[in-house]
């Protein structure tokens, strides 16, 4: 291979990979925008129209006792009175999880809205 060559393929090659670096970093900061947009109150269909379907689902009902471990998304949960049902959405992005919790509320009994909206680092067990 020439000089020539070898200097358009790493020019080439470096071109693209800013582009790529470039267009993941525009893709982030958009979800963050989405996800940090998400409110206390916001209905189920509206959070599933802005951050698309979730990568996970958790269904359940809140405890009577004891409450998840202080820190974990979870820990919300013991904002609610027991035995509430609850739903978790999980978005899977990078090393993040993003954990949006949804009840009915006594004001909106028939309508799931969101009560928290959490992030943990993806490594963290709980």
């Amino acid at each position: 291979m020439t000089r020539r060559t070898c200097l358009v393929l790493s020019l080439t090659s470096a071109l693209l990979a800013f582009g790529c670096g470039h267009n993941s970093n525009r893709n982030t900061s958009a979800w963050m925008k989405s996800i940090n947009s998400i409110k206390t109150g916001t209905e189920m269909s509206k959070v599933k129209d802005k951050l698309g379907r979730p990568d996970e689902k958790r269904t359940g009902e809140t405890p009577v006792r004891p409450y998840p471990p202080a820190g974990a998304p979870e820990g919300v949960l013991s904002t609610l009175p027991p035995e509430t049902k609850y739903e978790e959405w999980i978005y899977k992005r990078g090393d993040s999880r993003y954990h949006v919790f949804f009840a009915r509320t006594s004001l909106e009994p028939h309508t799931w809205q969101v009560i928290a909206v959490r992030s943990a680092p993806a490594s963290a067990i709980y």
